[in-house]
């Protein structure tokens, strides 16, 4: 698809004989990344130990996605062409897809999440006499 809009720019209006396949291509391309970002957020919950982890590992999470947002821009301000971007988009998927499996493979069976998990109870800093204290004790 890259290569034919590389040779022949479309138009991409609804009159044009070619807008079905570029438009799905987009949408399929749409959901693949929603279901991605559902699966990873999913996956993410599996990994924490104690709720506080999900936001350091979501944090984490993001700040690699926002680096390759920064990446992605880089190369489209270039004249480099659209195959050339297709291209470096799969190379990172081969790199991505054995290093996630290393991780996925463990969900359930070593990454079980916060399963068993009971928040420590902190005991209460209020002094006598305060009014929050006597607000506590209602």
């Amino acid at each position: 698809m890259m290569h034919k809009y590389q040779h022949h720019k479309p138009a991409l209006d609804w009159d044009d004989a070619a807008f079905g396949e570029g438009w799905a291509l987009y949408v399929f391309q749409q959901v693949e990344f929603a279901l991605t970002y559902n699966y990873g957020y999913w996956m993410l919950g599996f990994l924490a130990k104690k709720p506080v982890e999900i936001v350091r590992y979501s944090s984490v999470c993001r700040a690699v996605e926002a680096a390759g947002q920064c990446v992605s821009s880089g190369i489209s301000s270039t004249k480099s062409p659209p195959i050339i971007q297709a291209g470096l988009m799969l190379a990172w998927w081969g790199v991505a897809l054995p290093l996630g499996f290393l991780v996925v493979r463990k969900i359930g069976i070593e990454h079980v999440g916060a399963e068993g998990y009971v928040p420590e109870a902190k005991p209460s800093k209020v002094s006598e006499g305060d009014p929050a204290s006597e607000v506590a004790k209602l």
